[in-house]
């Protein structure tokens, strides 16, 4: 089955949608990966391109709320900073181009963790 380009278009943005990024998001996103920051812009090759990248980033995740135990001491800081999931999504995904914690090395969760434990000590102590 072959897409056209209004069905490819219009599968982009149910992806974006389906991880929780809004319309402003995912545009920020698409200018961040070099797509620029419209869909209709595009052509047919980079079109199809983004949704062959968007599928391989999005593919990597099971089941979205699976933590490891090093995952929820990660949402303990994450929740102490004052963050919400869809923060954490377009965090990694603009820094790493990976929207689930299960999908980052042990070095990008380390460096995850610290920032997010740099920013919950910002915000108890104010």
């Amino acid at each position: 089955m072959s897409l056209t380009i209004k069905q490819c278009r219009q599968n982009i943005m149910a992806i974006a949608s389906r991880y929780g990024w809004n319309y402003e998001e995912f545009h920020d996103m698409m200018q961040q990966w070099g797509y620029g920051n419209s869909l209709r812009q595009l052509s047919p090759t980079r079109l199809f391109q983004l949704r062959q990248d968007l599928i391989k980033i999005t593919s990597n995740n099971s089941d979205p709320w699976e933590l490891d135990k090093q995952g929820k001491r990660m949402w303990f800081l994450l929740r102490r900073a004052g963050w919400d999931r869809r923060r954490l999504t377009y965090y990694l995904t603009k820094h790493f181009k990976k929207t689930h914690w299960n999908a980052l090395s042990q070095r990008q969760k380390r460096g995850v963790m610290k920032m997010l434990k740099l920013y919950g000590d910002k915000k108890t102590k104010e």
